[in-house]
């Protein structure tokens, strides 16, 4: 299962799954399904829906990048924490991030 260039079930991969809870994983599921949805989307609003996948895509790797089993350099998480504090954090900010994506996916898909 592949979500964008993530193999999900690859043993290599870097996401330590069983970090996420049944809210999370629900949510990245989401948002995979309507980021798959977007890729095979052909009507006349193609432009703003490859941005929505887009959004979604970025958003979401950033998302899953906070349950990577080495994470990011040391410290660095930390000084993205402190930048986004007022949204949460790091995590907060690209869950919010891949909703509005989602939300704009799902609008233009709509219309």
């Amino acid at each position: 299962m592949k979500f964008g260039h993530v193999e999900m079930e690859k043993p290599d991969n870097p996401i330590v799954w069983d970090a996420l809870s049944k809210d999370e994983f629900d949510f990245v599921m989401r948002a995979k399904n309507v980021y798959e949805q977007c890729l095979r989307y052909s009507g006349r609003d193609v432009h703003e829906v490859n941005c929505a996948a887009g959004n979604i895509l970025n958003s979401a790797y950033h998302f899953l990048f906070s349950f990577t089993k080495n994470g990011l350099t040391p410290g660095y998480m930390d000084k993205l924490n402190e930048k986004y504090k007022d949204e949460g954090g790091w995590k907060t900010h690209c869950r919010r991030m891949t909703e509005e994506g989602i939300e704009r996916a799902l609008k233009a898909l709509n219309d």
